[in-house]
């Protein structure tokens, strides 16, 4: 049987908010890490295809998901940093702007580089 006073003493509470939290960011961490993993299997299948496969803009967008919301963190952070020395825009406008450049830029990036039509292989010189 549950010790009741140890359950709704406040170090309890704040135990159990603890492992709650922990337990959210670790599925948080898992969920972020899974579509880059699927996604950069999808892309090297869809690129070794020869044109039989389709989605590589699907898999581009699969990848690019937990990158991005990663950077929205990140310039909300650097947002906070930087408002009071430029005394611009309010912290989130200011967040938005950085997130939109880092987005762009990280985006284009990526697609140049699947893009690229693959390499050949020492496995497709010798199936013709």
């Amino acid at each position: 049987m549950p010790d009741i006073d140890r359950v709704t003493s406040p170090e309890g509470v704040a135990g159990a908010t603890y492992s709650a939290l922990l337990l959210a960011g670790l599925l948080w961490l898992v969920l972020l890490i899974c579509p880059l993993i699927l996604g950069a299997v999808a892309i090297s299948k869809i690129r070794r295809s020869g044109g039989r496969l389709y989605g590589l803009r699907l898999a581009f967008a699969e990848v690019l998901v937990a990158p991005l919301l990663i950077l929205a963190v990140f310039s909300y952070v650097l947002a906070g940093l930087f408002r009071e020395p430029l005394g611009l825009l309010d912290e989130a406008g200011l967040a938005f702007l950085i997130w939109c450049v880092l987005a762009l830029v990280l985006g284009w990036s990526v697609w140049r580089a699947i893009r690229k039509p693959p390499a050949p292989s020492s496995l497709d010189m010798g199936t013709r």
